[in-house]
This record gives structure tokens, sequence and C-alpha cells, in this order.
């Protein structure tokens, strides 16, 4: 009787561990990766390995601020486009649509405070703003109607959610091939629609690319 009670405490004191022991957890399903999600991967990867800095910008009022920008080759807020960098075919399709720019730049960052600066010499031909360097006068959108050719205007011009217009200014354009520009900027101007007019002053730097299929198929510049 006494083997036969020890044999029973046995069983049960196995019985209440075995029910006392934790379950092993399952394991997480291994999400799968498409074939799409990896080519989607591999040209984000490829685009961010060609993200190429492109504008500093500097500005002492109305407040103190830098910032730097970023060209990437899909697109973006920041390049620059240019008729010389077109085709005669898309020359002649951009002077009928009236849309022919010999220069224009735009250095832009969605960051706080954000910032957008666009210089365009929309009102200059081939000639007016021939690709080599040279330096041009900046114009205000109030001083649109007597911009000229050999001008550049400044088409947009906001701070942090502000619009501003230029007065005066400069741009010096260092290097302008077949490949892309370069060069630098000083504006001075103020702000409209307040009655108080608050002051603005930036300095920039631009190194852009031109992009070969935004109507600008002479472009030389290495799209990989």
């Amino acid at each position: 009787m006494r083997t036969v009670k020890f044999a029973t405490l046995v069983i049960a004191a196995s019985a209440t561990l075995f029910a006392c022991k934790p379950k092993e957890e399952a394991s997480a399903p291994v999400a799968e990766v498409t074939e799409e999600e990896a080519a989607a991967d591999e040209v984000s990867a490829a685009a961010s390995a060609d993200r190429r800095e492109a504008c500093n910008l500097n500005m002492s009022a109305p407040e103190p601020a830098e910032w730097t920008t970023y060209w990437e080759p899909t697109g973006g807020s920041n390049g620059a486009k240019s008729i010389h960098w077109a085709s005669d075919a898309e020359k002649e399709a951009q002077a009928k649509a009236f849309t022919a720019t010999a220069l224009e730049i735009t250095c832009s960052s969605g960051e706080s405070p954000s910032i957008t600066v666009v210089l365009s010499a929309n009102a200059s031909t081939e000639s007016d703003v021939p690709m080599e360097p040279g330096s041009y006068p900046i114009w205000g959108r109030q001083q649109a109607s007597t911009v000229q050719g050999g001008q550049f205007l400044t088409s947009t011009l906001s701070f942090n959610g502000r619009a501003f217009d230029s007065r005066s200014g400069t741009i010096s354009i260092s290097e302008f091939t077949s490949e892309g520009v370069s060069g630098t900027f000083t504006l001075e101007g103020a702000e409209i629609g307040t009655e108080e007019g608050a002051p603005i002053q930036i300095q920039g730097s631009f190194t852009f690319p031109c992009r070969v299929g935004m109507t600008q198929s002479a472009c030389t510049a290495r799209q990989d």
C-alpha cells in the first residue's frame, strides 16, 4: 500500500508541474516582400543615393535662419530649367505656348520654418541670358510689368507661410553649361499684404544639374 501511495504522489506532482509549464509562444509570421515592393525599394534607395545638395540659404531678416535644400533626380521642389537645355522641337513648342524661360531656379524647404525662392528670367531670350557666367538684377512681382530681357523676376518669395516681394537683388551665374547651372544671389524686400511690411534679406548659393525628359532633352547631365 505504501508503494502504491508513493507512486500516486509522484504522478500527481508530475501532472501539476506539466500543467504549470508556460506554453511556448507561437513565432510571428514573417511578412513576404513582393517583387514590386523590392523593386520600389531599389528605386527609392537609388534616388536617395543620388540626392544632391542644391541650395544653401542664409536669411538675416525678418529673423535669422539657414537652410540646405536638396535636388533629386526623380523630381521635387528644388531644381532649374532653361530653354538652353531644350531640343529645337521643344524650343518651338515652348515658344508657341509662351512657356520658354531662359533660366529659372527654385530653392525650397518644407522644414519649419519653410522657405521658397523662385527666380525666373521668363522675359529673357537665350541671348539675354546666354549659357555662360554673368550677373543680372533681380526684380519683384510688383515690378513685373517692367521686367525686361536680362532681368530676373522673383516670381515666388515666401517664408513660413508669409508672402514677400523683393525690391532689389542680384543673381550671379558662375557656371552655366549643357549639364547644369551654379551661382549665388542676394535679395532684399518686404512682406506684402500687411501694413507693417516686415523686411526680408536673403543670401543664397545654388548648384543644379538639368533634368532630361522635362522638355530639356538636350541636357547632357548624367542621370544615374
